[in-house]
């Protein structure tokens, strides 16, 4: 393995809406639940099958109720790589 994407992950503004898209209407299924490692924070992580055969969506919100614009709710990508050497 050269290496591949792990996750995507994005910032919403309403959890339980964006849970309700991506699960009740795309299919998609809670795989972790890693909330709480930032107070305040909830990271849910979804996806199709198992996580080392398929890449996840990460969905982030903040307790503080802030909103994105359309567009901007990018947060980062993970990439998993054998070693150092494949990343340049």
């Amino acid at each position: 393995m050269r290496g591949r994407l792990m996750h995507l992950c994005l910032n919403v503004a309403d959890m339980d809406r964006a849970l309700a898209f991506y699960c009740g209407l795309l299919g998609m299924a809670v795989k972790a639940d890693r909330s709480g490692q930032r107070p305040g924070r909830r990271n849910i992580f979804l996806g199709y099958g198992p996580e080392p055969s398929t890449a996840l969506l990460e969905l982030c919100s903040e307790a503080d109720g802030r909103s994105y614009d359309k567009g901007n709710a990018y947060e980062h990508m993970a990439i998993q790589v054998r070693s150092e050497e494949h990343t340049s």
